[in-house]
């Protein structure tokens, strides 16, 4: 049994919960370990503190070289049994043979500015004790071939889809209304990114749905509320909102007795609809980033175009949001991506049928199809083989 560690940007800090998957579910031959996670390094806390447009373009532009030099100084202590080190989302400066994974290539600046620290991750990249970089899509496998254009680390590149795991548990009508759920995120630094995760088109679109089909449609919102939002949702009796960190027994049994799963937020897909496809709910989505390798429209879930892309994307078509424009179009969207959403869920509001066969759909993806944890291992197993060839 060959050991693979997975390091943190930080010590001490947890990894993302995609890994926990992968830390349960490791390819044949293979045990994957990490590090409790015990503290908060002060790098991960800067971006919570204060969300102010001003503060996080000034983060943007600042930030990326004093933390791509602490990486370089870091001296996280690697157990010995290991041989193989999994660096999440960073640049490892260690001896040892090293791979890393990204969302996207701006995770190695840890989502600051790249263009500042360039050439000192290029060079790391390019060493050859790193031996292979994990892009969770082919949209990610881009943006790190737009920004190096380099043969040597492309071809280190391979493409690995993250996934969950498959759900043995059938759904559960405990009610005669159609259950609309949306899950926010619990992460203390995104959790008030209200306009990055689609909040206000679901409510706004929830209520427009009200008008003509009353209290035969529930919507289920697990998430921090933006107060302009809170009088209006705690005072509508079809709506139920958890704004606190629920059990994982709590959360399945909301995935469980909903019946459709929206997610219009302007962020490359996140668990939270790999989740619900697992469940078999039918999920919608906005067609930014990686969406649509996950996503197929009509078939597992359905695809509502942004109003105008350009101005989502930047350099390395990377996403764009710290910019002035991408909030500006968020918020002129808003009405826009608002009467697609209410289109679409209304679609599946009155079809049963096309409900269960798109949920069915997704459900099959995660179970055994391009999403599998099979299909995952089958390809984690060969990339760490590969690391260590040649290593006795």
């Amino acid at each position: 049994m060959r050991t693979v560690f997975l390091k943190p940007r930080f010590e001490g800090m947890p990894v993302h919960a995609l890994f926990n998957s992968i830390k349960k579910n490791p390819p044949e031959g293979y045990n994957i370990i990490g590090t409790s996670a015990e503290t908060v390094h002060k790098f991960a806390t800067l971006g919570s503190k204060n969300r102010s447009p001003f503060f996080k373009t000034f983060m943007h532009y600042t930030y990326s070289l004093p933390y791509i030099l602490w990486q370089l100084q870091n001296s996280m202590k690697i157990p010995n049994n290991v041989e193989l080190v999994w660096a999440v989302s960073h640049i490892a400066n260690i001896q040892k043979r090293w791979i890393t994974s990204v969302e996207s290539v701006d995770a190695l600046s840890a989502y600051f500015n790249i263009d500042f620290v360039k050439p000192l991750i290029k060079k790391k990249l390019k060493e050859k004790n790193c031996k292979k970089i994990l892009a969770f899509s082919e949209w990610a496998r881009g943006t790190i071939i737009n920004c190096f254009d380099d043969n040597d680390i492309k071809n280190k590149i391979v493409v690995i889809r993250y996934t969950v795991e498959p759900k043995n548990i059938q759904k559960e009508k405990t009610s005669d209304k159609i259950r609309i759920l949306f899950v926010g995120t619990n992460n203390p630094g995104t959790q008030k990114n209200f306009e990055h995760k689609g909040v206000y088109e679901i409510v706004n679109s929830f209520f427009e749905l009200q008008k003509k089909y009353g209290n035969k449609i529930e919507l289920i919102l697990r998430t921090k509320i933006p107060k302009e939002l809170r009088s209006k949702v705690r005072s509508n009796n079809c709506i139920r909102l958890y704004e606190n960190i629920l059990s994982l027994s709590e959360m399945e049994n909301l995935y469980i007795t909903s019946d459709i799963f929206p997610h219009v937020g302007y962020e490359t897909a996140n668990l939270s609809i790999l989740e619900a496809m697992s469940y078999g709910l039918p999920v919608i989505g906005l067609d930014i980033y990686n969406t649509s390798e996950i996503i197929v429209n009509k078939k597992n879930g359905f695809l509502i175009l942004p109003r105008k892309k350009e101005p989502l994307y930047t350099k390395y078509n990377l996403p764009n949001s710290f910019s002035h424009s991408f909030l500006s179009e968020m918020r002129n969207s808003r009405e826009y991506i608002s009467k697609k959403l209410t289109e679409t869920l209304e679609k599946l509001i009155l079809d049963e049928k096309l409900r269960i066969t798109i949920g069915k759909n997704a459900r099959d993806m995660i179970d055994s199809g391009n999403m599998s944890i099979a299909k995952r291992n089958l390809a984690l197993k060969k990339i760490f083989d590969d690391s260590l060839e040649n290593q006795g």
